[in-house]
């Protein structure tokens, strides 16, 4: 590509194995004239799954960090610093794009119609299992949308797997919260906290993207960890009567009372000032707004 990159594709993974290698070389395969950059942020993994992109990093526009294990949320957050470019694209390790995939998500945000946009996701062993964007329930479960119309529209969550972003909209929230443990509620926090702030999200369902849905994760994911995030978001962001849910769906499991005095302990408080000092809507808004029975 000649002309300076647009865009920065952020590649998160951790024990991808071939699936990280066959999303990197779609991705360079696919037709665009968007010009791109990628940059792979290996967060500790220990199946050698990057070493494969070895020979991308002498002949392509790719790049490798290792990290120790900074788990979803940080290790988002390191692409994003690392960036120069306008607008980021977030991609699983796990994700097989088409030709033409990446130009009709960078136009929304070039032309203003949206702030994030994410395609629509199909699974990639059952293609007419498809998502176009995401919500959630009374009990904070992730759940995939049917189609609503052809053209672009509002959603209340774009799911981490495959999203287009302005980096100054990332940067504004300041990323995905770093205060997040190895996986959980990521997508969730990230997209509530984008339109309490004043962003668009959109989902465009004339773009589609494959995704491999695993039985489990390629590494530990502890319980308390999902839980411990769970509270994060409901204290950076939740009026009383929903901190009081959350804490409730946490109390549910053995050890949630203790995990509710240690994350009470930390810093969320000094976040949840912030986060309410900059907002422009509240929660009551959001939850309104897309219908969400929390």
């Amino acid at each position: 590509m000649s002309r300076a990159p647009l865009v920065t594709i952020v590649i998160p993974a951790r024990n991808e194995g071939p699936y990280l290698a066959q999303t990197v070389a779609g991705v360079l395969q696919a037709k665009t004239a968007v010009p791109y950059t990628i940059l792979v942020v290996d967060d500790g993994s220990t199946d050698g799954g990057a070493d494969a992109l070895e020979p991308y990093r002498n002949s392509g526009p790719v790049t490798v960090h290792r990290t120790p294990g900074l788990g979803v949320a940080n290790a988002r957050n390191l692409g994003a610093a690392l960036a120069m470019t306008p607008y980021l694209v977030f991609l699983d390790g796990h994700v097989f794009v088409r030709d033409h995939w990446l130009d009709p998500l960078i136009d929304l945000l070039e032309t203003g119609t949206a702030d994030a946009v994410c395609p629509a996701v199909y699974a990639h062993d059952r293609p007419r299992r498809v998502g176009f964007g995401v919500t959630f329930d009374g009990r904070l479960r992730y759940t995939w949308l049917p189609r609503q119309a052809t053209a672009p529209y509002a959603v209340p969550v774009i799911p981490g797997c495959a999203f287009a972003i302005q980096t100054a909209a990332f940067r504004a929230v300041q990323g995905c919260n770093e205060r997040f443990r190895t996986w959980g509620f990521t997508d969730i926090e990230l997209s509530l906290k984008l339109w309490i702030f004043g962003f668009r999200l959109f989902v465009h369902p004339g773009v589609r993207v494959g995704h491999v849905f695993r039985p489990g994760h390629p590494y530990p994911v502890l319980p308390e960890h999902v839980n411990a995030n769970l509270l994060v978001l409901a204290y950076c962001h939740f009026s009383e009567p929903r901190i009081a849910k959350a804490e409730a769906l946490v109390r549910e499991a053995p050890y949630g009372a203790q995990l509710i005095r240690t994350v009470r302990a930390g810093d969320v408080w000094d976040a949840r000032a912030w986060y309410l000092a900059h907002r422009v809507h509240d929660d009551d808004w959001y939850m309104a707004r897309f219908g969400i029975p929390f």
